[in-house]
């Protein structure tokens, strides 16, 4: 069969090319904004080869009574005859390169058993939470996003008027902070808030990855939305969600000088807060205390009786079926213990609402 060229090696133009690679992503490109039925432009994927390189690729509607049937997720496949398409005037798709792969009618699909062993099932590209506003352009690129799970609203008409659903969600990221997510439709309906849910009654952080979502403004605030690209894992299997939930998530009491029962707070600290406070990463303690990672936190008690000017954020605006009431954004070391402690303005201590 020969060699394939490689994802990264394609440039903007070139025609017939043969591409190897897991398929990892398979949509059906719709038009959501339709009113009635959405409309199917083209069938379209995603597939990552050896070197972790990732492209998308298209298959036009007239082709796919001819293609759909060959394509399963997770495989892996060698296209035969494949043709570079210009991105630059599309929307909703990724930008993972500045080419599309395009299927033709004398495009071959080959599937292979015995190559591509080596390739993950799972390949992402997040966007920072930041430079979502940047995303919120013309081309509407599609964006991958992870966090953990702080919010979930109920699944309801969009408005007094709207005949559309949706649900909206929140995330956190590990340097806490925090985006809303407007699920559509189906979307919004399927997912599993049961689950979600538990997991909190639990004490459980609940990592999320959503994948295909698409940036725009609302009443001037920044919002991810769901595509008819969109996906969403829950799988701890997979590398990055794993990663997350090694992270430390750290219950405490926090006490005033005053003593009273009153100048009492309990709050969870996350990720960097958290192991700054008990001087030690969390792979570390994992490896040295062999507990599970969301657990061992509790065990270590270096944190306690630390003297520490503290930013709280709570969440005032939207109510949540969620246990934690105050996390902890930074902690903030004091020089002298034993002297009061004065607080820095509002200027610089600005909690997020």
């Amino acid at each position: 069969m020969g060699s394939a060229t490689k994802l990264k090696q394609i440039n903007l133009g070139q025609q017939n090319l043969k591409v190897f690679g897991r398929l990892i992503r398979l949509w059906d490109a719709k038009n959501m904004a339709s009113a009635s039925t959405p409309t199917i432009f083209s069938i379209d994927g995603v597939i990552l080869d050896e070197e972790g390189t990732m492209v998308q690729f298209t298959i036009p509607k007239k082709l796919e009574n001819e293609f759909r049937p060959s394509l399963t997720l997770g495989c892996v496949y060698m296209f035969v005859d494949v043709n570079t398409v210009d991105i630059k005037n599309k929307k909703y798709i990724y930008h993972h390169q500045k080419y599309m792969l395009q299927f033709k009618s004398s495009t071959k699909v080959y599937h292979l058993e015995s190559r591509g062993s080596s390739i993950p099932n799972y390949g992402f590209e997040f966007c920072p939470f930041d430079q979502i506003p940047s995303k919120s352009g013309i081309s509407k690129p599609l964006i991958d996003l992870i966090g953990v799970i702080s919010h979930v609203g109920p699944y309801d008409y969009a408005g007094k008027t709207s005949s559309k659903k949706n649900r909206k969600l929140k995330i956190r990221s590990k340097d806490e902070q925090e985006q809303e997510i407007v699920l559509w439709g189906e979307y919004g309906g399927s997912f599993d808030e049961a689950f979600v849910l538990q997991k909190s009654t639990d004490h459980k952080i609940v990592v999320a990855i959503l994948a295909g979502l698409t940036a725009g403004t609302y009443l001037g605030k920044t919002e991810a939305t769901s595509s008819s690209a969109t996906q969403i894992y829950f799988d701890s299997d997979i590398t990055e969600i794993a990663e997350y939930q090694s992270r430390y998530k750290l219950p405490l009491t926090i006490k005033d000088e005053s003593g009273n029962e009153s100048g009492t707070l309990d709050a969870v600290a996350f990720y960097n807060v958290a192991e700054d406070l008990v001087e030690v990463n969390a792979t570390q303690a994992t490896q040295n205390l062999k507990i599970d990672a969301t657990k061992h936190a509790i065990a270590l008690d270096i944190a306690i009786g630390k003297t520490r000017l503290f930013h709280i954020a709570m969440n005032t605006k939207y109510s949540s079926h969620f246990t934690i009431n105050y996390v902890l954004k930074k902690s903030y070391p004091v020089e002298n213990e034993n002297t009061s402690l004065i607080l820095p303005t509002l200027e610089n201590t600005k909690v997020a609402k």
